[in-house]
């Protein structure tokens, strides 16, 4: 027995120091020193010539450009950095956004026109708005899910100014126990139990519509491969984030002690959870909130304390 138990414990090792990629030194992007604020919460655009980022308490989301090493503010609304999402074609940036008055917490639904710097407002300020805004796959609408049902709005633009994705023209939220994958143009639900009586939070599409990457609440990261529903556990990971290829997730592993984070380490699992790797060990860093490049060959995260944002170099 104890050659046998030896023997998974060197083949488990081995899984899981395989080298997925090689990593390249760290380059820092932005650090407080530009604006005096901690920054956070980085998204690459989707040509990769930009990351939006934001800052204390996710106020704010400035546009850095990589060509320029210049940084911009976009907006200095409190709570825009929290949920924002790139447009497919990269000219606008979704969001909620919030104020207080009178005691009151009021949010509404913001478009960000990067270009020009404008907005427009597609949910005027109101209490009880519930839902993070998000782009339907190559489409002019927006939707909700306020943990009972979806509500989508239009955008006002033509369908044609925003990109078109080859993947499916489907959404994918949780309600209950369920992961439910709805296809925008028909209306069309498929549901999956992965787990009974569980729920979800940070669930991902693939970029090619097959799977779902998603956390337990309180439990470990998965996969769901919708065409099977075979559910694959990558063990501890937050925030997860897909490859632009489907193959890989890049997601953060934590440490804290109940009130501030104490570690974390940027880890890039396969979809399967087969085998993983650590692209921060090397690091003294807390890194947190892990993005990757549409190119697939830089990862963009943040660290923890310091504010600042860093780059890292993946080479297969």
């Amino acid at each position: 027995m104890k050659r046998i138990l030896l023997m998974v414990l060197v083949i488990t090792a081995q899984i899981f120091a395989q080298e997925l990629f090689r990593v390249q030194p760290e380059e820092v992007l932005v650090s407080p020193a530009n604006e005096g604020v901690q920054f956070r919460n980085p998204k690459w655009s989707p040509d990769g010539s930009r990351i939006a980022l934001t800052g204390n308490n996710y106020r704010g989301i400035w546009i850095y450009e990589l060509s320029t090493r210049q940084l911009e503010l976009l907006t200095d609304e409190g709570a825009a950095g929290f949920g924002f999402s790139w447009s497919a074609d990269g000219n606008y940036i979704l969001t909620d956004v919030a104020k207080y008055e009178n005691g009151r917490r009021l949010d509404a639904v913001k478009m960000f026109n990067i270009a020009a710097r404008s907005e427009k407002t597609l949910i005027d300020y109101r209490t009880n708005l519930r839902g993070t805004p998000r782009w339907t796959s190559g489409d002019n609408r927006i939707y909700l899910f306020d943990g009972r049902k979806i509500r989508y709005l239009e955008t006002g633009f033509r369908q044609n100014t925003l990109a078109k994705s080859a993947a499916p023209q489907s959404i994918v939220y949780s309600k209950g126990d369920k992961i439910i994958l709805e296809d925008t143009g028909t209306g069309l639900k498929t549901q999956f139990r992965p787990f009974d009586g569980e729920q979800y939070l940070n669930l991902r599409l693939s970029p090619d519509g097959k799977k779902v990457v998603f956390e337990v609440y309180g439990g470990n990261c998965h996969v769901l491969n919708v065409e099977t529903s075979e559910v694959f556990d990558l063990g501890t990971g937050y925030r997860p984030q897909w490859s632009p290829d489907g193959q890989f997730v890049v997601y953060m592993v934590t440490q804290d002690d109940g009130h501030n984070y104490t570690a974390s380490d940027i880890f890039v699992s396969d979809f399967n959870g087969t085998a993983k790797q650590n692209i921060t060990a090397n690091s003294s860093r807390i890194a947190m909130d892990p993005d990757w490049s549409p190119d697939g060959n830089r990862i963009v995260y943040s660290a923890y304390r310091e504010g600042t944002i860093i780059s890292i170099g993946l080479e297969k």
